[in-house]
């Protein structure tokens, strides 16, 4: 019996040991969810909303593009595949692209053979300014026709294989940018955010974005290529991550502190880097080390208003980015109000083009430290000074400028040397006391700042010094003084520049308006008609309008606007605008 029980007791433990335990069922081994063919109504414009389902294989033929109003929302885990030459263009429409970490969305070539620059790449362009909502009348509604602004988004994605240049209606001027994913619009409204987003194999720049206000949104972008270009506005350069090793080009308008820390690699300035600030103090930051490249008639602005904008670098290196470098390549640094810097140690070499002084002074010049500087090989003098030249050819700062003069007396010296201004001041004036004086030296001299070397709208409507020294400022007859006062009546602006940025801008030049009037007993209203260049500059200015008729203060007025320099438009563009200011 004892030996029939330990038999059974042997069967029964072998039953439980010696069953076989049910196969481990992980993840990996579920078989993946199909993958389905689709398609999407043909055309080369999304009318309406169109969905991509989830891992969908789509190829697409030609440049697909998402209007206003229209939008295009993907799947995760979709692969769209372009033709060669095709492309996505997003002009104010929506793009709805969620992937997953699992299944992220695929854009990619179509080719056989798969190579950089097969099509566009993934692009946001700016919508047709007649298509945005601020041309709605007040009144229009719902009736206004005019789609509301765009909100997209892109994330878990995988851009590869773009970066094609393409002709695209009025963007061809200036064309798009070319690359792998591009935000080239920065209308006020219109956003992409940006997430988790692999770049790879893509020709021109791997990521491009014009402004910070088209993409509230910009992080864990993955660049997977050795030397791949990013192109951002210089506030989004932080979004890019310490990690990232690829170029670096900045452009565009900086409003909040920033540090450039020292790369292997060039920093690339294109076209213009503006350090502005009307509120709090904003400094740009250029660590020991670091070379800072420049394109054709590119160059750093600081101007503040209100509050302090400044530059700091030390042992810093300002070259031109060009294969071939040459004195002129680049413009320079320009400091305007109430701009600071401290620079120590610098190297600037083939800057001054047009012959421009390489670092243009602030009006107050005591904000600014320059010393053990070297400036070579270029077209201009170092410095420019709209007071006195000798503080700064001081042998103790231990500057130096080979080839060139260390300091030229600025546009506004050099004009009054030319009239004999000198022997008219008047009983008791003295030049120190003109320049002294904003309302004389911002009035019909110079415009917005001393030293500004851009122009000086109206040398014949000079204003009469409020402080030291007195004396009317006589020009060949009477005294010259400034109206009591003038008032803007309304700017306008469309194109490439916000109506804010033109309307500080002018607000700017105030003064030179005023001095414009000369003190004459005429009144009334001037409207004035310009254009703005993809560059900034004023390339027409006309008195087209209003009840003053006298046709020297006119002439003046357009001067000033002829001379007045702009920020230089994210992703370019021209901006027509217009002004009108009450004089009493």
């Amino acid at each position: 019996m004892a030996g029939r029980g330990a038999l059974v007791a042997l069967i029964a433990a072998c039953a439980i040991s010696c069953r076989k335990p049910a196969p481990e069922v992980r993840p990996d081994d579920k078989a993946a969810p199909p993958r389905v063919q689709c398609s999407i109504p043909p055309g080369d414009t999304v009318v309406g909303t169109v969905e991509v389902p989830a891992r969908c294989d789509l190829t697409i033929g030609g440049v697909l593009h998402v209007p206003a109003g229209a939008s295009l929302d993907i799947g995760p885990g979709a692969k769209l595949s372009f033709a060669k030459g095709a492309g996505l263009v997003i002009e104010g429409g929506v793009l709805r692209a969620r992937g997953t970490a699992a299944e992220p969305i695929v854009f990619t070539s179509a080719a056989p053979t798969r190579a950089p620059g097969d099509w566009s790449g993934l692009v946001f362009a700016r919508r047709p300014y007649d298509k945005a909502p601020y041309f709605a009348k007040p009144d229009a509604g719902a009736d206004s026709g005019l789609a509301p602004w765009g909100e997209s988004v892109v994330e878990h994605a995988v851009v590869e294989f773009g970066g094609a240049q393409f002709a695209h209606g009025a963007q061809t001027k200036p064309p798009l940018t070319a690359g792998g994913l591009v935000v080239s619009t920065f209308t006020p409204g219109d956003t992409v955010s940006l997430s988790h987003i692999r770049l790879r194999r893509n020709a021109g720049v791997a990521l491009y974005v014009a402004s910070p206000l088209s993409v509230p949104k910009l992080e864990a972008i993955a660049f997977e290529d050795e030397g791949a270009i990013a192109s951002v506005n210089p506030e989004l350069f932080p979004s890019l991550g310490k990690d990232f090793a690829g170029a670096v080009r900045l452009h565009g308008g900086l409003s909040r502190s920033l540090v450039l820390p020292k790369r292997a690699t060039p920093y690339v300035i294109e076209d213009s880097l503006n350090v502005i600030t009307t509120k709090d103090p904003t400094t740009l930051e250029i660590e020991e080390g670091a070379v800072v490249q420049f394109t054709r008639r590119g160059r750093i602005s600081v101007l503040g208003s209100g509050a302090t904008a400044k530059l700091v670098a030390h042992g810093v290196t300002f070259t031109s980015a060009e294969a071939k470098p040459a004195p002129g390549d680049w413009r320079g640094i320009e400091l305007d109000s109430d701009a600071a810097a401290d620079l120590d140690a610098i190297t600037v070499e083939f800057a001054g083009e047009g012959k421009r002084p390489v670092v243009q002074l602030p009006r107050d010049e005591r904000k600014v430290r320059i010393v053990g500087s070297t400036f070579r090989d270029n077209l201009g003098a170092a410095f420019e000074s709209s007071t006195d030249c000798k503080p700064w050819e001081d042998p103790k700062l231990k500057n130096t400028s080979k080839g060139k003069p260390l300091c030229e007396e600025g546009l506004i010296l050099s004009k009054v040397a030319m009239i004999g201004v000198l022997g008219s001041l008047g009983s008791g004036s003295s030049i120190s006391s003109v320049f002294s004086d904003p309302s004389v030296f911002e009035g019909g001299l110079i415009g917005a700042a001393a030293g500004a070397s851009d122009g000086y709208g109206g040398l014949g409507g000079i204003g009469k010094g409020g402080g030291g020294g007195g004396g009317d400022i006589s020009m060949g007859g009477g005294s010259a003084k400034p109206a009591s006062k003038v008032t803007e009546s309304s700017i306008t602006a469309s194109g490439a520049l916000p109506v804010d940025v033109v309307r500080k801008v002018v607000r700017g030049r105030t003064a030179s308006l005023r001095g414009c009037h000369g003190g004459k007993s005429a009144s009334g209203t001037i409207s004035v008609s310009f254009t703005i260049d993809d560059k900034g500059s004023v390339s027409s200015a006309k008195a087209s309008g209003g009840t003053l008729t006298d046709a020297s203060i006119r002439t003046c007025v357009a001067s000033v606007f002829q001379t007045m320099s702009f920020p230089a438009p994210d992703g370019g563009g021209v901006t027509t605008a217009s002004a009108t200011h009450s004089y009493e």
